[in-house]
């Protein structure tokens, strides 16, 4: 506890992400109503590379003080170095604080995953029901070795089957969720002279990519090609068209982490697996409005705002710099 109240830790890297700031911002808002005081603990670095200027940056969750935490909260998919994490898990075990892991498992932890199927059926479903279309094409990701390629395409072909419609795997490419390979798919549709009524992506960057290729066909979004993407990143909500898309429901994170931390609390018993949805937001590139009604100045308003507190940070790290820089010797401890 901190000051009488109960306390949640949150390890997390790379807080600065739109997504994870946003998470950590519903987080902190679900606490408080609770009564519960929130402390993060944070790396501008995920681990991805094996470095040995990392050090540091591991030393943020190596001097966690667990006397103050009532429980923990565990972002699992920011760390690339699972080893920080098992430690976490470890030092929280030894001091009797009780860990929930988002997007893992672990023995003795509580784990809240996320389940995307239905609320992907939905979007594709949308478009084929509500929107009368039978002419499809999918562009999911990497071929071979990946989960949510199969998982994604596999909520493609069960509602091809519920909607009666034929699969076929001339209808399917691999567009590594990247813009190269899919510039290449729509090129290779346009040589055929083949345009379907609706392209499917497994993300929304190749959804972005597949809408501009289309341009240079004389094609529009959505009149002649319907297109749809996977992710709800920012881009997709200020691209125009807007992109039709399937997202997580953050603030349904936020709220079910702080529920199961609150039956911990009042000695209700958590289950170990929790499951959180994602929702499907039918916009422009569809045909349907768009989801939100912000306006190329508000658009422009935030990112000038983002850019400004980017600076302010620059400017107070470097004005650090310069007083270590300046220092002859350093007090000892």
């Amino acid at each position: 506890m901190i000051n009488n109240k109960k306390t949640i830790g949150l390890c997390i890297t790379k807080f600065h992400d739109i997504r994870r700031s946003e998470f950590t911002d519903l987080l902190f808002d679900a606490a408080k109503k609770k009564g519960y005081g929130l402390v993060v603990y944070n790396s501008f670095n995920d681990f991805f590379k094996k470095s040995e200027y990392l050090i540091g940056s591991k030393y943020v969750y190596d001097n966690i003080d667990y006397s103050i935490l009532d429980a923990m909260v565990i972002m699992n998919e920011t760390f690339y170095d699972k080893d920080i994490v098992e430690r976490i898990i470890s030092r929280s075990k030894e001091n009797n604080v009780p860990v929930i892991i988002i997007r893992g498992e672990a023995e003795g932890c509580i784990s809240i995953s996320d389940d995307y199927t239905e609320s992907y059926k939905q979007l594709i479903r949308h478009v084929i029901r509500d929107h009368g279309v039978r002419d499809t094409f999918f562009i999911a990701g990497n071929k071979e070795g990946d989960l949510n390629t199969e998982k994604r395409l596999g909520c493609y072909k069960a509602v091809l089957e519920e909607e009666g419609l034929e699969f076929s795997e001339n209808n399917v490419d691999y567009g590594q969720y990247w813009d190269g390979p899919v510039i290449k798919i729509i090129d290779r549709l346009a040589a055929e002279s083949r345009f379907p009524r609706a392209i499917f992506c497994a993300n929304d960057i190749m959804a972005m990519t597949v809408c501009t290729r289309l341009e240079k066909y004389g094609k529009t979004v959505p009149d002649d090609v319907i297109v749809t993407g996977f992710d709800g990143i920012t881009q997709a909500e200020m691209f125009t068209p807007a992109i039709s898309t399937c997202c997580e429901d953050v603030k349904s994170l936020a709220d079910k982490t702080v529920d199961v931390i609150t039956d911990i609390f009042e000695g209700r018993k958590a289950e170990d697996k929790y499951v959180n949805g994602f929702i499907p937001k039918f916009a422009e590139s569809c045909g349907c409005p768009a989801y939100t009604k912000m306006t190329n100045r508000q658009a422009v308003w935030n990112i000038y705002n983002v850019m400004t507190e980017m600076n302010f940070h620059e400017d107070y790290i470097y004005s650090k710099l310069d007083r270590i820089l300046n220092k002859r010797r350093f007090p000892k401890r």
